[in-house]
């Protein structure tokens, strides 16, 4: 500031004048239009309207009272802070107040968001690709995240990705089965030991979406057995399919049941002795008849030998008791049969592949 006169006291102005020092003083309260080394202290400024004014906000800060236009760079020594609001207090920002390009802070989402589209309609859009840590349950609507975003959900200990529209799923899916040598699962597995559902929400919405029809009941129970991929056979036809055995039966080390039926050829020398059964002869007609006289009146008709040698039989009746004989001689024929059993050892076989036992979980 600086005085335009300087007055020197030369007696006391009557009359209700000024002394020389009181003018000193009104200049001295006065700013100057134009001093670059003057410090003016003011309450408020007012800026060629009554409603666009700069005044103290709180302390060490200023608040203007309406917008701020820059013809160059805007430097923020100590950072630019883009103003806070919540999804509903950002849609509420007026027209005329939203131009395109404004930048604010969307503290329910915790992401600095810009208007894409206009004053009009604004479309606001995360500024970046963030990456967002959380619960499965406060994973933001995909709409409101930039394409490209990622969110790791904690409890489940999975990834997501938005497209802008939906969050897909990122790497190991749900259903997907897990195996490794640890008995108590991390986060993000589920043990299948043909418990009950846990839940068929939340964390588990996704699994259920794959097996809840099914399995609607019951998770899949695969302690103690070997997967098999699905094959043409009935028994392998079906995902799901399984030998239906109580845990406890369930074993690498197994039996074999077998059916067989065979057809043979033989030819065996036999040797055997014994009573015949009763049999009749029909003896052939003799070679040669004599009449021959008795002397009474009667005659007697002799025949001749039917056959040579001697015939060791005694008949009765018309029937031959035969005496022990022995027959040998060679048996010949097939023979047919079935053969059924079980192979194995103790109880079970050891027809077995070599194995190492692991624990299996599907992926939530």
């Amino acid at each position: 500031m600086s005085r335009y006169k300087n007055f020197n006291s030369t007696g006391i102005a009557p009359d209700g004048r000024l002394y020389a020092g009181d003018l000193n003083a009104i200049q001295d309260l006065k700013a100057d239009v134009y001093d670059l080394t003057q410090n003016i202290g003011v309450n408020a400024i007012t800026i060629n309207e009554s409603g666009l004014q700069l005044t103290h906000f709180g302390a060490l800060e200023a608040r203007l009272s309406g917008a701020l236009r820059t013809d160059g760079i805007l430097r923020g020594l100590g950072g630019l802070y883009a103003g806070s609001f919540t999804t509903a207090q950002r849609n509420g920002i007026s027209s005329g107040l939203r131009p395109y390009g404004l930048i604010i802070l969307n503290s329910d989402t915790n992401q600095l968001e810009w208007n894409s589209g206009t004053d009009g309609t604004p479309v606001w859009r995360p500024i970046g690709v963030p990456s967002l840590v959380g619960l499965l349950n406060t994973i933001p609507p995909a709409t409101t995240v930039a394409p490209g975003s990622i969110f790791y959900a904690t409890d489940n200990d999975a990834l997501y990705r938005s497209d802008g529209t939906n969050w897909l799923r990122v790497g190991a899916r749900a259903g997907e089965i897990v195996f490794n040598l640890d008995l108590n699962p991390r986060v993000g597995l589920l043990a299948l030991q043909g418990q009950t559902w846990p839940g068929t929400t939340g964390i588990y919405a996704e699994l259920w979406a794959a097996w809840g029809t099914r399995w609607p009941t019951n998770l899949p129970d695969i302690r103690g057995r070997m997967p098999v991929f699905v094959g043409g056979h009935a028994d392998v036809a079906v995902i799901g399919n399984s030998d239906s055995l109580a845990v406890a039966n369930r074993s690498p080390i197994h039996n074999h049941a077998y059916s067989l039926t065979f057809t043979r050829a033989l030819s065996l020398p036999v040797t055997a002795s014994g009573p015949l059964a009763q049999h009749n002869h029909q003896p052939n007609p003799p070679t040669e008849q004599i009449l021959q006289a008795t002397g009474s009146g009667e005659g007697i008709l002799r025949g001749g030998s039917n056959s040579s040698g001697t015939h060791g039989q005694n008949e009765t009746g018309g029937v031959i008791n035969a005496a022990t004989q022995t027959v040998s001689g060679t048996a010949t024929g097939t023979v047919t049969g079935p053969v059924a059993g079980t192979i194995g050892l103790a109880g079970r076989g050891t027809d077995m592949v070599a194995y190492f036992t692991l624990q299996g979980y599907a992926k939530l």
